[in-house]
């Protein structure tokens, strides 16, 4: 089904915002193309920008916490025994510690990563016959990916603490890499809607906006490292031609 400008003259607002709560609950809880063309008149790219901001910031703390409970420790008993006594600190205050310096990064490779893979998606988009402006692709899949993110790192620091218990940790492991693997999907899916609600077009068009970057770095990927292993391969080549010729010459020599 295609979506005329038309159809979401209806949800145009004056101007109020919505709190931003309500707002990410509407999204998650009740996903449809409609509940994101209900924002659109509410589109503000400094709105989105803090969104991602908060959110990759406490996702990166939560983060942190649980490499600092985890990678840490394990970090720590793999050195020998003689020198961990000597370190002054105990795992999680080291791993947390240096771990924390990481977070301003985090939140700037984040920032980074949004503008240029949205602004991709909103290219695409355009080629597709969107007429959504960058804002509003900005500002609808900022309020898909912000709380989302937040439920990606409470969930990574849940799976550090359970990841503690004796050999349950392991099986919790495995269990939060799926929930994981779903919230992604889900992430996607929203984001698919985000795109279709902000260029007034299907949600087919929307999957294909949010995909055809992904296959587009894959087959990238792809040529990289099918060049890489032609060029590894006559190097390979060439080395073992230069070792046959010099066991010829010295069996030549010693026979």
């Amino acid at each position: 089904m295609g979506y005329s400008p038309s159809d979401y003259n209806s949800y145009q607002t004056s101007g109020n915002k919505t709190p931003t709560l309500s707002l990410w609950q509407d999204v998650l809880l009740s996903p449809s193309v409609d509940t994101f063309a209900k924002y659109l008149g509410e589109a503000d790219l400094g709105r989105a920008v803090l969104w991602l901001l908060t959110s990759s910031a406490i996702s990166g703390l939560l983060q942190m916490l649980s490499l600092a409970m985890g990678s840490g420790r394990t970090f720590l008993q793999a050195l020998p025994p003689d020198l961990r006594r000597e370190l002054p600190i105990r795992a999680g205050a080291f791993s947390f510690g240096t771990l924390l310096c990481g977070i301003p990064t985090w939140i700037v490779v984040t920032l980074l990563s949004a503008f240029i893979g949205i602004g991709l998606i909103h290219l695409i988009a355009k080629l597709l016959g969107g007429e959504g402006s960058f804002t509003e692709t900005f500002f609808l899949m900022a309020a898909a990916s912000a709380p989302i993110t937040l439920v990606s790192g409470a969930l990574g620091l849940l799976s550090g603490l359970l990841g503690l218990i004796p050999f349950l940790g392991a099986i919790f492991g495995v269990l939060f890499g799926l929930v994981g693997m779903v919230v992604g999907i889900y992430n996607l899916v929203l984001s698919a809607m985000a795109v279709a609600a902000a260029h007034r077009f299907s949600l087919g068009k929307g999957f294909a906006a949010v995909l055809l970057p992904f296959v587009v770095f894959f087959l990238l990927g792809c040529c990289c490292t099918a060049a890489g292993l032609v060029t590894f391969s006559s190097d390979m080549e060439n080395i073992f031609e230069k070792i046959q010729r010099e066991l010829n010459m010295l069996l030549t020599l010693y026979v």
